[in-house]
């Protein structure tokens, strides 16, 4: 669905920035920083973006 995240396996020269990540944004800046280098799989039925338990309440009634 155009959103590039989790799962997600980086490289190791992308460690010493993983190592300074911190708060709701993660990763995400070392994603845009290296877009040019990853390849993705589309998997639009799992683009959500679930930071905290309330939510999952959207996705409690989805059905597959």
């Amino acid at each position: 669905s155009g959103i590039l995240g989790p799962p997600v396996l980086f490289p190791e020269t992308c460690f010493p920035s993983l190592q300074l990540c911190s708060g709701d944004t993660g990763a995400r800046h070392i994603l845009r920083q290296n877009e040019h280098i990853l390849d993705s799989i589309d998997f639009h039925q799992l683009a959500w973006d679930i930071d905290a338990p309330e939510d999952l309440y959207p996705l409690k009634n989805k059905t597959h």
